[in-house]
């Protein structure tokens, strides 16, 4: 079954979006969904580096840097360190997507995007959002294969229910896992999309990830997000 739900778009609209309740967004992704180049690459070599970058990450600057993360989240406010979200991965399934929570702890609310000066944002967890340190949790989903380091950045359901009848081609960015990050993102579409058109810009870039897809692809973003993640990212609020 459908309900309905407002999304928030930006500031000052919202407009009505059908929430899931069934397996409607799952079923058309993965009609829609076109499949990567069977390069190997793509079949071997993107999962190996997930696998070594991710585990040395996490001993190298997780170790000690998640402590104190998580003491900054718990001095300043109420409620869980780890906010786990429903994204839509590989395919179209659904996976629980972990983040430090960067916001107040408001279990009933429902989903809206972040959009700049956003009064649930926290102090620390503003600092996290432009430093991308928010999204450390998610090399963790990254060992459990529901991500990879790089690709197309996971949706909640709602917007892939709303943007799913209205882009072409939309389906076409969950024919690789989903990205801790991505070149939508280190193009500047990072955030929340205020408008059809900067969606349209996103999905343009995903796809054509999924078509190009290589480790000089992936090093490249890498790279550029901790280039980003040490100055400081101003579409991340």
């Amino acid at each position: 079954m459908l309900g309905r739900r407002r999304l928030s778009l930006n500031s000052g609209e919202a407009v009505g979006v059908r929430v899931v309740t069934d397996t409607s967004v799952i079923e058309r992704a993965r009609e829609n969904s076109r499949q990567p180049p069977a390069g190997g690459y793509q079949r071997v070599g993107k999962r190996v580096f997930d696998v070594v970058f991710s585990s040395c990450f996490l001993l190298a600057v997780g170790s000690w840097l998640f402590p104190i993360i998580a003491l900054a989240i718990r001095v300043e406010t109420r409620g869980p360190l780890i906010f786990r979200q429903k994204r839509v991965g590989l395919g179209g399934e659904i996976f629980e997507c972990f983040k430090f929570r960067t916001m107040r702890y408001e279990p009933a609310a429902a989903f809206m995007q972040a959009s700049p000066l956003d009064a649930r944002v926290t102090r620390v967890g503003g600092f996290l959002r432009r430093h991308n340190l928010d999204e450390m949790p998610q090399f963790v989903n990254v060992l459990r294969g529901e991500m990879s380091v790089v690709g197309p950045r996971p949706h909640v359901p709602e917007l892939d229910d709303y943007f799913q009848e209205r882009i072409p081609g939309y389906g076409g960015r969950i024919a690789v896992m989903p990205g801790i990050t991505g070149l939508a993102q280190i193009r500047g579409y990072r955030g929340e999309t205020r408008t059809l058109r900067q969606m349209m810009q996103r999905v343009r870039l995903d796809v054509f990830y999924v078509q190009r897809c290589s480790f000089t692809l992936d090093l490249y973003a890498v790279i550029t997000t901790m280039w980003r993640s040490v100055r400081g990212d101003s579409n991340a609020y």
